[in-house]
């Protein structure tokens, strides 16, 4: 007896109207909530939701350093970015770690407390879905104003952050101006569970 080709949902057919489940994790200070944990969820990709979070760089504890921390990293190795500041928790999801100044586009979203925005409306032009160099990583810059939905410093110290409309998202600290100070920072890996 042959077996369908095709086995998943059919294009005509609507997404499963579901959330889906809070990621796991195995230790980690700032997603321990589980509606973060499920936010995030709703901006990794499907593929991504077997998989643990783990956290491998905390700065309080391993150093105000984000190369430090990126360079724990294989370069296919899913990662959340995690920051703690303005009594605020926030931050993105990155397909994979940015080289710096590299040109590949990289699945992101982002995330504050327990709400998810991901990309939702690429602009045609001028904009820039995520960029490391040696002074930040940033998500959602917008060459036209200059700003970026999120932008952390290389020190792990400060950031930036907008309103953004291709996602939809307030400025993630909630402040009037749009820099913070960080608190504290944590950095995610999104681990295969064998």
């Amino acid at each position: 007896q042959r077996l369908p080709l095709h086995r998943g949902r059919r294009a005509s057919e609507p997404p499963p109207s579901r959330e889906p489940e809070p990621l796991q994790i195995t230790k980690g200070r700032l997603l321990a909530s589980v509606q973060r944990r499920a936010a995030i969820a709703s901006i990794v990709p499907e593929t991504l939701h077997e998989r643990t979070l783990e956290v491998i760089h905390q700065a309080s504890e391993d150093g105000y350093d984000l190369d430090r921390a990126l360079q724990k990293f294989d370069g296919r190795t899913p990662v959340v970015v995690v920051v703690e500041a303005c009594g605020e928790v926030f931050g993105c999801f990155l397909g994979r770690v940015p080289t710096v100044n590299g040109r590949r586009r990289i699945d992101v979203g982002l995330f504050c407390g327990e709400r998810a925005f991901p990309l939702v409306a690429r602009p045609d032009s001028g904009f820039i879905n995520c960029k490391r160099t040696q002074s930040y990583l940033a998500v959602g810059l917008d060459a036209a104003t200059g700003g970026a939905a999120f932008r952390i410093d290389a020190d792990l110290a400060a950031g930036w952050s907008d309103a953004s409309e291709p996602f939809g998202s307030p400025r993630l600290h909630g402040l009037e101006e749009g820099d913070f100070s960080v608190d504290d920072a944590e950095v995610y890996a999104l681990r295969p569970l064998w």
